[in-house]
């Protein structure tokens, strides 16, 4: 449990600088940016890297909020892929004002006045915006140029079927309205996958911003948890600690006093044995002594009492 608690407190602690990391980040608003701009490969790398760092933080650190926002990821994941899988609206855009340059040198050579002058106010309004305004391909801009050149084809059709000209005429011209046409629903489908990004994009900014909220005081939470559980912890392994210095002190007095007794209680028998066993003419040896000991106290006091008989022990 502890090295476990260890790994826990490191993974809490890392997610700390992780999270305000993300939050410094601003992932989201980046990938919004670069779906504006076109550039929706490296939108959905960011937001791998985004999703990714998010999971990585519920899953130490786990939320209810979370399912919101998980939920709201894939949505958002599947509409970058509808992107990427369509064409992009400079291509789309390119790709309508070559047909309306081809519309327009079509009238110009046959001089149908009424359609050259549309044709060139089409035209114009395509190829001035995506060069002047760095602002051309944002989706509302480009839903008002749809919306207005639609508007200007269906006028130059109905111009076309009213006018005198021959059928074969009305039938080239509204063979190549229809291409234009073609790619103005091109352009009306990117534009509403788009406006289905964007839609998506403040669902899943919003559910963002909600698990952010709950996730900051949830962390600050596990970490102090965490906090008390290693104090709890330090303070159980100083008891152990303070235990066994006791017990170490403790035994080194029994040591110190065992050996100190042992000295005393050795020093009287030694005592006891010279003034019984020695000393008098007929020894009484007191304790347990081991049969050969006595015989060989008994011998040694047989021997002094031989010298001193003979007065030497003095000398």
């Amino acid at each position: 449990k502890g090295p476990a608690n260890f790994e826990r407190m490191t993974m809490v602690y890392e997610s700390t600088s992780k999270f305000e990391e993300v939050k410094k980040n601003q992932a989201l608003s980046n990938i919004k940016e670069l779906v504006r701009v076109d550039r929706t490969k490296e939108a959905i790398s960011e937001f791998e890297r985004f999703e990714g760092s998010v999971k990585e933080l519920n899953d130490i650190v786990s939320i209810d909020e979370y399912g919101a926002l998980d939920k709201n990821f894939k949505n958002l994941r599947k509409k970058l892929n509808d992107i990427t899988a369509s064409a992009n609206k400079t291509t789309l855009i390119n790709v309508l004002r070559t047909k309306m340059i081809g519309f327009q040198n079509f009238v110009v050579h046959n001089q149908w006045r009424t359609l050259t002058r549309m044709s060139n106010k089409v035209k114009t309004k395509i190829s001035v915006g995506a060069t002047k305004s760095s602002n051309f391909y944002s989706y509302r801009n480009l839903k008002r140029l749809q919306a207005s050149v639609v508007k200007d084809v269906e006028y130059m059709e109905k111009v076309t079927m009213r006018s005198v000209l021959s059928d074969e005429d009305k039938s080239l011209i509204a063979i190549r309205l229809g291409t234009l046409k073609t790619e103005l629903d091109l352009l009306k489908k990117s534009l509403n996958t788009q406006r289905d990004f964007g839609r998506l994009w403040k669902a899943t900014s919003k559910s963002y911003e909600i698990w952010s909220e709950k996730f900051g005081p949830k962390l600050t939470y596990q970490k102090i948890e965490l906090n008390e559980t290693s104090k709890t912890t330090l303070y159980g392994l100083i008891a152990i600690v303070g235990v066994l210095l006791l017990v170490l002190a403790g035994g080194v007095f029994m040591v110190a006093y065992t050996e100190r007794k042992a000295k005393e209680i050795l020093e009287r028998d030694s005592l006891e044995l010279v003034k019984d066993g020695l000393i008098p003419v007929r020894a009484s040896l007191k304790g347990d002594w081991s049969h050969l000991f006595k015989e060989e106290v008994e011998k040694y006091r047989g021997y002094i009492h031989k010298r001193m008989s003979f007065g030497s022990i003095f000398q």
